[in-house]
């Protein structure tokens, strides 16, 4: 949604073979907040603090760094404020979403064959 509103610009993609170009930070995200999940489970660990603090990371760390090696283009009405906050609210959702499947799994009975 970014990149085709023209805020985001990604100069460097995954693979150019693909119709619609993916970019590194596309796959690299999700894998992150998987074992960061993964991670918080097996160690009782909570997940929404962590996931801010990983949040934080690539917003204001990785997220300046890709801007100086002219990885990506920020056009002017977006900051890293933004990229936070989407961050944050898609790993929330996506935990909430785990959660609820999780609960409707063991709800479901399964009669033996």
């Amino acid at each position: 949604m970014l990149g085709r509103s023209g805020l985001l610009t990604f100069k460097y993609f995954l693979t150019p073979y693909l119709p619609v170009s993916i970019n590194v930070v596309a796959s690299m995200l999700p894998v992150s907040f998987l074992l960061l999940y993964q991670y918080c489970t097996n160690t009782h660990k909570n997940f929404f603090l962590y996931s801010l603090l990983l949040s934080a990371i690539f917003s204001f760390i990785v997220g300046p760094i890709e801007g100086q090696l002219h990885f990506v283009d920020i056009r002017s009405p977006l900051n890293l404020f933004y990229f936070f906050v989407i961050d944050v609210g898609v790993a929330f959702v996506a935990y909430w979403l785990t959660k609820l499947i999780m609960k409707m799994g063991r709800e479901v009975k399964v009669k033996p064959l």
